[in-house]
């Protein structure tokens, strides 16, 4: 952190650059110059300063954290939107958003623990932040490429549910042809013992 004359300058992990706070943004703390911080650091209310400074810190960078991360989100979801529609998958693009911010829930949690580890450590990884980035890209690509993956599998079973299908009402048909075949055959045999009885009958009579 650099005191300047209206502002002070502030770097800070959760930053990709410097930032600018106004010493007249600091809540209610009336400052407008470098002598005036001065003073209240030097002075009896430093408790009061101290407390302004973190809520007014916090508050200012959880704001751009957030911020920063809802523009990434959004950055993925067309991504996601563009990767769908190029492996000819019709997805809206609020579920390619929301797929976007689920990508960037473990980058997050990486995130934070390398700013924890790094602030008290001083360990630093080399290309980090490409990395963070790098593992959010690839969880929507595979998000993208399993979806793409389901459909086609319930489309296969859909297939193959509909040739059990067909194959079930053909043997189906089949059985009630046979079945309809016997019947007619039973019935002709049926008959025809009756017509066999009939023409070995002789009339009342012919022994006369």
């Amino acid at each position: 952190m650099l005191f300047l004359k209206d502002k002070a300058v502030v770097t800070s992990n959760l930053l990709a650059g410097e930032e600018s706070i106004y010493y007249s943004n600091l809540l209610d703390t009336n400052i407008e110059n470098k002598e005036e911080m001065l003073n209240l650091i030097n002075g009896r209310n430093i408790t009061y300063f101290y407390v302004a400074f973190f809520f007014t810190m916090l508050i200012y960078l959880l704001v751009i954290y957030i911020f920063s991360n809802m523009i990434d989100a959004l950055v993925l979801g067309m991504l996601g939107y563009l990767f769908a529609r190029l492996m000819k998958l019709r997805l809206k693009f609020k579920a390619t958003f929301n797929i976007g911010i689920y990508a960037l829930t473990l980058p997050i949690i990486l995130n934070l623990i390398y700013i924890i580890v790094n602030t008290f450590t001083g360990f630093e990884i080399k290309y980090f932040q490409w990395m963070y980035e790098a593992i959010s890209y690839i969880y929507v690509i595979v998000a993208i490429l399993m979806i793409k993956t389901e459909i086609i599998n319930q489309k296969i079973q859909l297939i193959k549910l509909q040739e059990i299908q067909e194959q079930v009402a053909k043997e189906a048909e089949e059985k009630e042809q046979k079945e309809e075949e016997k019947k007619e055959k039973e019935e002709k045999e049926n008959e025809e013992p009756k017509e066999e009885k009939t023409s070995g009958e002789e009339p009342e009579g012919s022994n006369a």
